[in-house]
């Protein structure tokens, strides 16, 4: 994919915005993005993001401000979206996705709404036995889908052990049948009668 760069400050469907006049197309999936800026997302935008989004800073050297400030010659580099803006994030397990940020030292996310769809609880207790849990709604999940779980309140690390993949969902029921997850990958070496190694 050719790497497209801007020259100004500008909206993003404008020419001028961009080194040789070429707007990244917004209809398709994006990939790779580096802010050296402020990207701000206004009401309504939408970017379907397949790669990583890096909030970077390579000009800006001084204490004395924090993120990116309009008109300053010395600016660190922001993220901004407000509410009714939505980044969606795809990719495979193998790919490199997300939004991240490069240095903490004057650059900034500042990401301002609420969430539409993707916040999925438990509906009920369940067992460490269990083949499936019951959630409000399993429309989100698919086969093959990675699941972390972590108690929001306290800390949240991805390790292996928290995780678990998707095996099926049943979306009539909301049920998500599950893999049990022992370690992040099982390879059968051997073979032999009723024995597996």
């Amino acid at each position: 994919m050719a790497t497209i760069t801007s020259n100004q400050t500008g909206d993003w469907a404008s020419t001028s915005t961009w080194v040789g006049g070429s707007v990244p197309i917004t209809g398709t999936r994006t990939g790779d993005v580096t802010i050296d800026g402020n990207l701000h997302f206004a009401d309504g935008g939408k970017m379907h993001l397949h790669g990583r989004m890096t909030v970077k800073n390579t000009s800006h050297s001084s204490d004395n401000t924090g993120e990116f400030v309009e008109g300053t010659t010395a600016s660190g580099s922001l993220l901004s979206m407000v509410g009714g803006t939505e980044i969606k994030i795809s990719g495979s397990n193998s790919d490199q996705h997300g939004i991240q940020v490069d240095t903490r030292k004057w650059c900034g996310v500042d990401i301002q709404g609420g969430e539409p769809t993707l916040i999925t609880k438990l509906n009920g207790n369940l067992d460490y036995n269990s083949e499936y849990m019951t959630v409000d709604s399993a429309a989100n999940f698919a086969q093959g889908d990675k699941i972390s779980l972590y108690e929001r309140e306290v800390d949240w690390e991805a390790i292996v052990d928290e995780c678990f993949i998707v095996h099926d969902t049943d979306v009539p029921n909301n049920r998500i049948y599950f893999r049990q997850y022992v370690t992040p990958t099982a390879v059968i070496s051997s073979s032999s009668g009723s024995t597996i190694t």
